[in-house]
């Protein structure tokens, strides 16, 4: 049987994982695929850019992240309850 919040919560998933990757990538920081995090920015990277520049992209990448694992979670939450 289909359970169409399942569906509605994997897709709200998928997207926020996707705006999180688009984000990444245009901000020119590295993604650790295997903990599914970003990279903060070197030392180096921050001193040549300045401060300024460089940490409020990182921190709205962390949002995504964040919105990310919220979503993550509602869809746990809802297979843990309903078992579909």
């Amino acid at each position: 049987m289909k359970c169409s919040e399942k569906e509605t919560l994997q897709q709200k998933c998928m997207n926020e994982w996707a705006a999180y990757e688009t984000a990444v990538k245009e901000s020119g920081f590295q993604l650790d695929s295997t903990a599914g995090t970003v990279r903060p920015p070197s030392i180096s990277q921050v001193m040549s850019l300045g401060a300024r520049i460089h940490f409020e992209p990182y921190r709205a990448v962390l949002r995504l992240r964040g919105e990310h694992l919220k979503a993550s979670r509602e869809l746990s939450l809802h297979l843990a309850r309903h078992r579909c």
